[in-house]
């Protein structure tokens, strides 16, 4: 079994929103907290859209424009796919279900 290389991962973690939306209170402990264990634990590197500041991505932080930059210039520069990197991405925070006629 060949062995990663790089193990990177994206962690976002949001409690507040604005707009009206209820604030959570356990997104953001989880994110920081799943972010400590895979760097500790697992050896990954944390990308955050501040390239210079390896941590998760937690509420102001978590911008549209910020993710946006994030998974399309960031992440394709920075990961090359292959068979020795990884990337895992975490999310905890709201979400909503779309309506379909699927």
């Amino acid at each position: 079994m060949a062995m990663f290389k790089r193990n990177l991962a994206v962690v976002i973690g949001i409690n507040d929103y604005r707009h009206g939306v209820n604030p959570l209170k356990t997104a953001v402990p989880d994110a920081e907290r799943v972010a400590e264990t895979l760097r500790q634990v697992h050896d990954y590197t944390l990308l955050h859209p501040r390239l210079q500041t390896p941590a998760a991505i937690l509420d102001s932080d978590a911008t549209l424009s910020a993710l946006r930059h994030l998974f399309d210039h960031t992440l394709p520069k920075q990961v090359q796919p292959s068979e020795q990197d990884r990337l895992l991405i975490y999310f905890a925070g709201h979400g909503i279900t779309r309506q379909t006629d699927d």
